[in-house]
């Protein structure tokens, strides 16, 4: 029996498996055996018991020293909200504790008299932490966000929780609107600070659209005194982005009065809305454009060249009546007929010195003023009539010999045209540095303008003997520019030793007359 159970156990299963079974040291070991396992429960039952009442006893004593100091506490003017709430925690744990906890304990604590102790503790835990609200409050709300607070996190039920809530959503409030008070007072500093900063502007702006972050913050005068903020904001928005447009605009039309064609700036002006500013600008325009148009016509008048000045007093001519004055349009006026009239003269020079059917034409197309019509119109007339046609009953006349050293009567005079005699005269008296006048004329012959024909002239002076050479010429020649020399066309008349006696001036007679075109004038 002084075996410790496993030897026991042990050396018995040993000297078991020595003898046989039904062996009396078997039997006998056998019994030992049993008795060592009765001897095993039996301590480990008095090792419970023990076990058990030991705790009951700690347990007992623990909770008399915790009641014991909990009471005291409760009792004491100067116990803290910790000590209280340590007593409560206990209590709570002490009455929400299974049925076997705390057996002893209900014999000086039973669960009613825990129970009513921990509503004692919690109405006086309660009162201890409604009172800092209460002595806050007769300060000022804000002082009393805290102790509230505190309040909600041990009692969100409690029977002072709406106040608390109350005071916590006012001192919200209260915070929220210093707040906004506070962010209004910056942005208006700022906005002060960067007026000229459309960027910094613009975020304010985006910053103040956006309060108040609490609806409940904003109160009436706060909500007008936002609203006058974000209209001085946008105002001066608008003000800087119209500065900036109108400096653009300026850049713009300086550009384009910097270069030659002013008519575009003009353009500008007239589509800019208005504004006291684009007044100006237009006076300015309108003294600029009437100094430019004015050396531009000086200039092309004695250049004599008019097509771009006469083009850009056209164009001054579409501009919109803002950018006009009377005054200013009596001078363009005056201006673009000074063009005309050097243009029409300028294309009637031309006419006048090629006398050739395509500057008639170009005269009387695009002469602006056609001052010289009549003239010109005349003149193409006469170009149609003697051009390719045929010419009928036209004379060759002998109009006049101019003598030299010749003197002798009764000289016979021959004109053969195209090797044909059409003119002969034996009756032609010559004397020294005198002239015989119409010596004959032809019959009838046709021909074209642009016909050439032969022209032979002979005069001799026949005697019994010999007959004397007086001279003889011969010419071929265009008809036109025969018919159309000024005062005859001449033919000197020589020798055979090329000795001159003279001189003979041919017309053709009944060939359209040669209109002349005078130096052109003003109507």
């Amino acid at each position: 029996n002084s075996l410790v159970f496993p030897r026991c156990k042990q050396t018995g299963l040993d000297l078991l498996n020595r003898f046989p079974k039904a062996s009396k040291e078997a039997k006998k070991i056998k019994t030992l055996l049993q008795i060592c396992q009765k001897a095993k429960r039996s301590r480990i039952l008095y090792t419970v018991l023990g076990l058990i009442v030991f705790w009951l006893i700690a347990e007992t004593t623990f909770d008399l020293k915790s009641y014991q100091q909990h009471v005291v506490a409760f009792n004491n003017e100067d116990t803290t909200h910790q000590q209280l709430e340590q007593a409560e925690k206990w209590l709570t744990s002490y009455i929400a504790a299974p049925y076997y906890r705390h057996i002893i304990s209900h014999a000086f604590l039973s669960y009613s008299e825990a129970k009513k102790f921990l509503t004692d503790v919690q109405n006086h835990r309660e009162t201890f932490l409604w009172g800092p609200v209460e002595e806050a409050l007769a300060v000022n709300l804000s002082a009393a966000l805290s102790p509230a607070q505190a309040y909600l996190k041990y009692y969100p039920y409690g029977q002072h929780a709406k106040a608390a809530q109350d005071i916590k959503l006012r001192s919200q409030i209260q915070l929220a609107q210093r707040q906004y008070e506070d962010t209004m007072r910056k942005i208006a500093f700022v906005v002060q600070k960067d007026l000229q900063n459309p960027k910094r502007l613009s975020e304010l702006l985006d910053v103040l659209r956006e309060l108040p972050y609490e609806p409940e913050a904003e109160t009436e005068s706060l909500r007008q005194e936002r609203m006058a903020l974000e209209q001085q904001i946008s105002d001066q928005l608008a003000y800087l982005k119209d500065q900036q447009n109108w400096e653009q605009f300026l850049v713009q039309i300086d550009q384009i009065m910097q270069s030659e064609n002013l008519f575009p700036a003009g353009l500008l002006l007239s589509r800019h809305p208005p504004d006291k500013r684009l007044n100006r600008l237009k006076e300015t325009f309108k003294t600029m454009l009437m100094q430019r148009l004015e050396k531009q016509v000086s200039l092309a008048l004695t250049i004599k060249q008019l097509e771009q000045a006469s083009e850009s007093l056209k164009d001054y001519a579409q501009l919109p009546g803002d950018l006009k004055t009377p005054q200013h349009q009596s001078k363009v006026a005056a201006w673009q007929h000074d063009i005309y009239e050097r243009q029409d003269e300028i294309l009637y020079e031309k006419a006048r010195t090629h006398l050739d059917i395509k500057y008639i034409n170009q005269y009387l197309q695009k002469a602006p003023l056609k001052t010289m019509k009549k003239e010109i119109h005349d003149y193409k007339v006469y170009l149609e009539s003697t051009s390719g046609i045929m010419l009928n009953k036209l004379h060759l006349k002998l109009a006049q010999i101019q003598w030299e050293d010749i003197n002798d009567k009764n000289n016979t005079v021959t004109v053969l045209l195209n090797a044909r005699e059409v003119i002969k005269n034996n009756q032609v008296n010559a004397e020294p540095h005198t002239s015989t006048d119409v010596i004959g004329i032809s019959a009838d012959f046709s021909a074209k303008p642009s016909d050439k024909v032969i022209i032979e002239i002979k005069v001799v002076n026949k005697d019994f003997f010999f007959d004397d050479d007086y001279g003889h010429a011969s010419a071929e020649i265009i008809l036109s520019e025969l018919a159309e020399a000024s005062n005859g066309y001449k033919l000197p008349l020589r020798t055979d030793k090329g000795v001159k006696t003279g001189t003979a001036f041919v017309e053709i007679e009944n060939y359209p007359q040669k209109p002349v075109l005078p130096v052109w004038h003003k109507m």
